[in-house]
């Protein structure tokens, strides 16, 4: 007697049919299998990662500096001479 259909890993009954091209079932128990290799996950570049996260923290830190520097700054004030230039005028 010659059986057609695979046998069942879960079953044993030779009762595995082909559904899709890559995609087995059995008729007697729920048991799929898919023949596609599974999707690659995307690989993140820890690299970039770590390089934009210490570029944004540097960023932040000199606005943050330039920020602080200029609401410190002193208003100028008017020159005022302390001698009259008269002074400067008077040979000896």
């Amino acid at each position: 007697m010659t059986q057609s259909g695979l046998q069942c890993p879960e079953c044993r009954k030779y009762s595995v049919v082909q559904k899709k091209e890559t995609l087995y079932v059995c008729l007697g128990c729920d048991f799929k299998k898919d023949l596609n290799p599974p999707p690659k996950k995307p690989k993140t570049n820890f690299g970039i990662v770590l390089s934009v996260g210490v570029f944004a923290l540097l960023l932040m830190s000199v606005l943050t500096q330039v920020q602080t520097r200029s609401t410190n700054l002193v208003q100028p004030t008017r020159w005022v001479p302390t001698s009259s230039p008269a002074q400067y005028n008077n040979p000896r």
